[in-house]
């Protein structure tokens, strides 16, 4: 009984994970007509990251935690990217306010990226090593 309780732990800083990385995403992502960035859900992001860490530590899951967080934060940063290039000609001079607080806030959530994925934290290696199993899967004889 203890055992799934702490897998409920660890399986919650997970979910906590994926939810900050999507907040985050959705906080700064600026659309046309009304492009705004929401600096609250900035706060949720790095709320939901902190209690996520939290129950990871408890649960002993941490390399979970830290796994999820630098995969839905490299996923959800490519699709911020890919949208923000998609709808840059769309925007007027009005707009620039908010494409460049939301731009610069993506360059520290790009760089806290990267420090996540060079970092020696538990889960990262396990996390690097299934991307590259899975990029090189197709390649196999």
């Amino acid at each position: 009984m203890l055992a799934a309780l702490w897998g409920a732990l660890g399986a919650g800083a997970v979910v906590l994970a994926l939810v900050a990385a999507f907040c985050q995403f959705g906080a700064i992502l600026v659309v046309r007509p009304r492009p705004s960035v929401s600096v609250r859900a900035v706060g949720v992001a790095g709320a939901c990251a902190l209690v996520g860490l939290v129950l990871g530590l408890i649960s002993r899951h941490v390399a979970w935690y830290f796994a999820a967080l630098a995969s839905a934060s490299t996923g959800f940063a490519a699709l911020y990217l890919i949208a923000l290039l998609g709808s840059l000609p769309e925007f007027e001079r009005r707009d620039m306010n908010s494409v460049v607080l939301s731009v610069s806030i993506f360059g520290g959530w790009l760089a806290f990226t990267i420090a996540l994925w060079a970092s020696p934290l538990p889960g990262i290696v396990d996390a690097l090593n299934f991307w590259v199993h899975v990029a090189e899967w197709p390649f196999k004889p």
